[in-house]
């Protein structure tokens, strides 16, 4: 197996995959499985060991050995995704993304005070980006800007902003 041979690497993988899908199958929870297929898994595993192989790190050379290392290989593929996931959950649920009464409106004066330091037509250029949901062309188009200024007008907008919000400089 060392060697590195296509053609035998091609065979552990219709020798194996099968059975790596299944042990996969059944090593991933419900949840885990939204984000984590099993065939994303016994692929994964398989990639891992080509590489291991590739790399000199595996010398698998008896067939039980070898579908030790895989299934050990899987085990910690699916043990990695699904504390990630815990992880992101977790993350997710510390987190209101809802902004506290006081954030929303110190944000409205932080907008208000960047789009008071800005021209009419670039204001007018802001709103429609951002009020009402336009993208670029559109945007362009309706106001007879080229794409080029309305970018430059959101870019310097959200610079200005983002200025105004970590200095406080509200009006």
């Amino acid at each position: 197996m060392h060697d590195g041979s296509t053609n035998r690497l091609s065979e552990v993988y219709r020798r194996y995959v099968a059975r790596l899908h299944g042990l996969a199958e059944r090593l991933i929870s419900d949840r885990l499985k939204r984000q984590y297929s099993a065939e994303d898994a016994a692929h994964s595993a398989l990639a891992s060991f080509y590489h291991g192989i590739h790399d000199g790190r595996f010398h698998a050379q008896e067939s039980g050995n070898l579908w030790n290392l895989l299934t050990t290989i899987l085990h910690h593929k699916v043990q990695k995704k699904g504390k990630h996931l815990r992880e992101e959950l977790i993350l997710a649920d510390s987190h209101d993304p809802r902004p506290s009464h006081e954030d929303a409106v110190e944000l409205a004066d932080a907008i208000e005070t960047a789009l008071a330091d800005l021209k009419p037509r670039h204001v007018e250029i802001c709103r429609m980006h951002y009020q009402k949901g336009l993208g670029v062309g559109e945007t362009a188009s309706v106001t007879g800007c080229s794409r080029w200024t309305v970018r430059r007008v959101l870019q310097r907008f959200t610079e200005q902003l983002k200025e105004h919000i970590e200095h406080g400089n509200c009006r």
